[in-house]
């Protein structure tokens, strides 16, 4: 049973129910493999009367005793399961961070049963698995060692053991009515045990019923993440420097999960630890003082309990509606303050956010240059990711609804009643983005669809409706027929293959950079009139932000104030381009206005 097998089966057992588009994304094969995989698994279950029910329309599970199943394939020696790469590659960075001594290429070799030559490759992943941070893998004649401080050395481990969170089951009784239990890989059991895991999970358990805290999942993977290192560390009386205390005056609450820990644990927890576990409760405690900010109309304008987010949200967003600003506000808050305390949260779908909303993953980058810019704290891509999905959900929004903007200059109630029974008549075609008047109109620029208006007037390029204060049947009418009218108006399907012009499709063999595919695409597009001067170095400033690949596939592009035409431009050469430490053999110039 190789280890793909082996994390269907864990997926299924600790979900219950799972469906073929789940256990796709998991394993990143395709639906026919993971037919085999399933045939295989069934054939295997059978011998501890166990039946893998897969029916058409319910989903994928298991029948029987699961849990004597998982037993006996978690019992089974470590070698069996070290036949994969991967597999071997998280035992080995298991054991050289953990064990923090220099260990000869024998040892190494033998510890995973492989040749020595067969561990000389391995570590050449490693190697590469740990460049993003301050460590070194040191291999000499006298063995094997990685180089790095206790906090670099906990922040890997935490990478390796967040990786393998998701494998949580849940059974009846604690946390919110349910207790998590982690069940720990083989890969890594020589090194974390159970009872650990399960006794961290129970303190951080009466910890919140305790201190009122209401922890996100989040948080609460990324507290006892680190509590399950730390309490590992401090047994083995390896600690975190002593002028890394640098969160200040420890919490009360951080008192509390101190006592805890103490106590679940029997051992003393020094100062030093106790500073870093403030710094997580600090971030936890902010992100409940700002769980009930919320917008407010009060003579049609919106308040936020944090203007300077919002503030910063309006002016540098292309496009957005008041739940788009509502919901940065607050994940931007508390994210802010995590950050600036030295935590980010792991977002298990941050490859999958950059592959399937590209679009909204760039505006996410840009906005986190300009965070970056204008508070002095960098989003990673975990953190980007998070934007990206409130975006991509402004923008199906907006591709769904159409937007609307009311003038009204009857006074706020009549304002109201309009805004209630537009919205609940045109509730799945339209959405009311604000109320204004129409001397606040003349003062801010409409980005919405449509104007309905209890006045007539007249607005270039966007559509207004006029309807009686008390909507009427004949305003409803007027009022569908702009809705239609906009959706109409819109692009069509044939619209993507439009912009792409036969001219701008290039193949080529010769070995070129980065920036020479890029300023070779820009100036064919300048040359053909579709692009204005910038557009070159605004991609390239681009791609520095953030990389554009996508497996084999790269899709750069600038800013949309070089945009005089759109049109997609496709770049192919068979041999390759090295981009950002990847290879890509196809190249999509997008050169789109995103938001239009």
């Amino acid at each position: 049973m190789d280890e793909n097998e082996l994390t269907i089966i864990r997926k299924i057992a600790y979900s219950n129910l799972v469906h073929y588009t789940d256990l796709i994304s998991i394993t990143g094969k395709s639906r026919k493999t993971v037919a085999k995989y399933l045939n295989h698994i069934g054939m295997i279950a059978q011998s501890y009367n166990v039946t893998l029910v897969r029916q058409r329309n319910v989903g994928i599970y298991f029948k029987g005793d699961v849990s004597k199943f998982i037993n006996a394939l978690d019992s089974q020696p470590i070698s069996s399961s070290m036949n994969t790469r991967n597999s071997r590659i998280v035992y080995l960075l298991s054991r050289l961070l953990l064990l923090n001594e220099r260990q000869t290429f024998r040892e190494l070799a033998n510890s995973v049963y492989i040749s020595e030559s067969t561990l000389k490759t391995d570590l050449k992943v490693i190697k590469r698995l740990i460049s993003h941070t301050h460590a070194e893998l040191q291999v000499t004649r006298e063995g094997v060692f990685i180089a790095a401080g206790e906090q670099v050395r906990r922040q890997l481990i935490a990478e390796l053991l967040s990786a393998y969170w998701g494998n949580a089951a849940f059974i009846s009784e604690k946390r919110d009515g349910l207790c998590a239990r982690i069940e720990v890989p083989k890969e890594l059991k020589n090194f974390f045990d159970n009872d650990t895991i399960s006794t961290v999970v129970s303190a951080l358990n009466e910890f919140e019923d305790d201190s009122k805290l209401s922890l996100s999942d989040y948080e609460y993977q990324s507290l006892a993440v680190h509590l399950i290192i730390a309490i590992k560390r401090i047994k083995n009386n390896e600690f975190l420097p002593l002028d890394y205390n640098n969160s200040g005056k420890i919490e009360k609450n951080t008192e509390l999960l101190v006592q805890i820990l103490e106590h679940h644990f029997m051992l003393k927890i020094p100062t030093v630890e106790k500073g870093y576990i403030n710094i997580h409760i600090l971030a936890i405690q902010g992100t409940q003082s700002t769980s009930n900010y919320s917008i407010n109309e009060h003579k049609n304008e919106i308040f936020y309990s944090n203007r300077k987010i919002v503030d910063f949200l309006l002016e540098n967003l292309n496009q957005y509606d008041k739940t788009l600003i509502q919901n940065l506000t607050l994940h931007l808050v508390p994210a802010m303050k995590r950050l600036s305390l030295g935590l980010s949260l792991r977002n298990p779908y941050a490859t999958d956010t950059k592959k399937f909303f590209p679009i909204a993953y760039d505006e996410a980058t840009s906005l986190g240059k300009n965070i970056k810019n204008e508070f002095n704290i960098d989003l990673n891509d975990d953190e980007l990711a998070y934007i990206a999905l409130h975006i991509e959900a402004f923008i199906e929004r907006s591709n769904r609804r159409v937007s609307a903007v009311i003038v009204c200059s009857s006074g706020l109630g009549t304002a109201s009643l309009i805004e209630q029974r537009i919205s609940r008549i045109f509730s799945n075609s339209l959405v009311i983005t604000r109320v204004t008047s129409l001397q606040q109109l003349k003062q801010s620029p409409i980005t919405e669809d449509l104007v309905i208006s209890t006045i007539n007037i007249k607005i270039p390029s966007v559509p207004v409706v006029v309807v009686t204060p008390f909507l009427d049947s004949s305003s409803i009418k007027r009022v569908q027929e702009a809705i239609n009218h906009v959706h109409n108006s819109c692009p069509n399907s044939t619209s993507f293959t439009a912009m792409i012009h036969r001219d701008l499709i290039f193949f080529d063999g010769q070995q070129r950079t980065t920036k020479d595919v890029i300023q070779f695409i820009g100036e064919k597009i300048q040359e053909k009139g579709f692009g204005e001067s910038g557009l070159i170095e605004s991609a390239i400033a681009r791609e520095k932000l953030s990389s554009t690949v996508i497996d084999f596939v790269a899709v750069p592009h600038g800013d949309t104030k070089y945009v005089k035409t759109p049109c997609i431009a496709i770049y192919i050469n068979p041999d390759g381009v090295v981009w950002n430490n990847s290879k890509v053999l196809v190249v999509f110039f997008l050169y789109l206005l995103y938001f239009s």
